[in-house]
């Protein structure tokens, strides 16, 4: 018979393990607040560069808002610039070419003809369909001497009522006054005569020479 006598009181009693309870419980609480801080620091590095990229977005929209705001300026201005120009070449475009138009006439003056005035009215219309045009009236006063007088007068009216050469310039032309030259004596067959010459209206939105 063996028999075995445990002379060790409990208090007395120690763990043959090199790690004790206390160690892992430190070790444990060591862990987690190193887990924690690694948490913390990744979540303020991952704020931080949000708020580093929130800033960036910010300031790239700033800039887009001004460049905005820029090209909005400069849209306007082109705007008001094609408008201006559009006006100044709609008022070019309508105005009769004179120099030229008083080439042609000088060319078909009968030679018993002689021009003393000159009297234009022109003026800017907006007909009933709408658009605007130019409108002219010219008014020629002349003297025709000789037998051939009313004849001569009768051709220069025929000539600009709208007929080639004339037929792009002039619209209408009538003898508005014709009557003996008051100056030449009761005998004279020289007369003196008006002439009213109405022109082709044209538009503003069309070249000059282009009736509507």
């Amino acid at each position: 018979m063996n028999l075995s006598i445990n002379l060790i009181q409990p208090s007395e009693v120690r763990s043959a393990s090199l790690v004790t309870a206390k160690t892992y419980i430190l070790v444990s609480t060591i862990v987690v607040l190193l887990g924690s801080l690694m948490l913390i620091g990744q979540a303020w590095l991952s704020n931080s560069s949000q708020q580093a990229q929130l800033q960036f977005l910010e300031d790239q929209w700033q800039d887009a808002s001004r460049r905005q705001r820029e090209a909005q300026a400069l849209e306007r201005e082109v705007r008001e610039l094609r408008s201006i120009h559009a006006a100044v070449s709609g008022w070019s475009y309508a105005q009769i070419q004179w120099p030229d138009f008083l080439d042609l006439l000088r060319d078909h003056i009968p030679s018993n003809i002689q021009l003393r005035t000159f009297q234009l009215r022109s003026e800017p219309d907006t007909p009933a369909g709408g658009g605007m045009r130019q409108t002219a009236q010219l008014t020629l006063g002349g003297f025709a001497a000789g037998p051939d007088a009313e004849n001569t007068v009768e051709y220069l009216r025929s000539a600009l009522d709208g007929t080639p050469p004339f037929d792009t310039w002039t619209d209408r032309a009538r003898v508005s006054s014709f009557r003996e030259d008051p100056a030449a004596g009761p005998d004279s067959e020289d007369r003196i005569f008006q002439l009213d010459i109405r022109f082709i209206p044209r538009s503003f939105d069309a070249p000059a020479g282009r009736s509507e």
